[in-house]
């Protein structure tokens, strides 16, 4: 069988022509195709066209000059800034698919289509308010480009603290007990021998006491930061923002965190009967949700006793068990039928050696 070369011409390749022919004939006629075979004359043509056209669909072409670069010594706090800077050498449009930093510190603006013969930028933005020391920060580009369909840019830099934290930037109090006076002190210290000076100082936890000393030269200072013995019980939130004159380190940010309990611990802190039939009740004094326990624990090397318990609730009694002696009690409280519907409301009062608990009671009955 002859094929006509102008046929191959019409194909945008000659490998394409070739593979069209055969699987026409095989579809047309099978049997027949087993025996198919082009002409020379035919297979000079497509092997002509094939060395003509090597890329017949047109295509975009990427090319970077680099692809990490390097930052060298960065100010902690410093934004690196850089584009890379990617050509087409293709014959169609390259597309920038898709920029995708591999953390949230990179921040990626892109040329979108970057035509044939023309060069875009991809602009990478490090901020380095978080890091200390060596970092590599990669982007993963993804493009239309057959070749080059995705890549990595990456930029490495060492970052310097100018403002120096010893012993470091968070400090903790841990476990405090109410009453107690603590102190922790942050040193500040110039490493590039510019003079600095503490502006102002913004906390969130205003129950906390602070002071800064700064030295003769200007080229270190102390915070000082007080845990007074009237902070409320609970967590201790110390966040410090300090502003400074340094023109590389505007602000710096010092943290203290604990937990402050009460020595004399109370467990629970109200007291609900819920769920009371007064039906049934009536009927089974005895009844378990008729019952509850108050814990106190006296976290201390002096002696806790429990002098009288005493509620408002006539129908409330109590009793009180010695866990471990001068240390941990438990009180068993029952509520006595008869009992009517409504909501019965009142407190129980615990008196000490060390001070006296007041607790709030209600019942919901039914």
């Amino acid at each position: 069988m002859k094929t006509n070369s102008s046929i191959v011409g019409k194909f945008p390749g000659a490998l394409f022509t070739l593979a069209m022919v055969l699987g026409a004939l095989t579809l047309v006629q099978p049997t027949y195709a087993r025996h198919a075979r082009l002409s020379p004359k035919a297979t000079k043509a497509a092997i002509k066209v094939l060395k003509k056209t090597p890329n017949a669909i047109a295509q975009p072409h990427a090319t970077l000059s680099e692809k990490i670069f390097n930052a060298g010594d960065i100010s902690r706090g410093e934004t690196i800034n850089h584009n890379f800077i990617i050509k087409n050498d293709g014959k169609a449009t390259l597309d920038i698919l898709r920029v995708k930093p591999a953390c949230g510190c990179t921040v990626a603006h892109f040329d979108r289509k970057i035509t044939p013969g023309h060069t875009g930028i991809i602009s990478i933005a490090v901020h380095t308010s978080a890091y200390r020391g060596p970092i590599h920060k990669t982007i993963s580009v993804f493009t239309n480009d057959p070749a080059l369909s995705n890549f990595q840019l990456a930029i490495n830099a060492t970052i310097k603290t100018v403002l120096a934290i010893k012993p470091r930037n968070t400090q903790e109090f841990g476990l405090v007990f109410k009453g107690q006076t603590l102190e922790k002190d942050f040193t500040i210290t110039s490493t590039d021998g510019k003079p600095f000076l503490i502006k102002s100082v913004m906390a969130q936890d205003n129950h906390l006491k602070y002071k800064v000393h700064e030295a003769p030269d200007h080229l270190s200072a102390t915070f000082k930061v007080t845990l007074p013995a009237d902070h409320p019980a609970g967590p201790i939130n110390g966040r410090f923002t300090l502003y400074t004159t340094h023109p590389k380190a505007q602000s710096i940010r010092l943290s203290v965190y604990g937990t402050i309990r009460n020595r004399l611990t109370v467990y629970p802190s109200d007291i609900i009967f819920s769920g009371i039939n007064h039906a049934y009740v009536n009927k089974h004094p005895e009844n378990i949700n008729l019952d509850k326990t108050i814990t106190l624990a006296y976290e201390s090397s002096q002696v806790l006793t429990i002098e009288k318990v005493s509620s408002t609730l006539g129908n409330l009694t109590s009793k009180v068990a010695t866990i471990t002696p001068n240390k941990r009690y438990s009180i068993k409280l029952h509520l006595n039928p008869p009992l009517k519907v409504g909501t019965l409301k009142g407190t129980i009062t615990i008196r000490t050696n060390r001070k006296d608990v007041v607790i709030p009671v209600r019942a919901n009955i039914f």
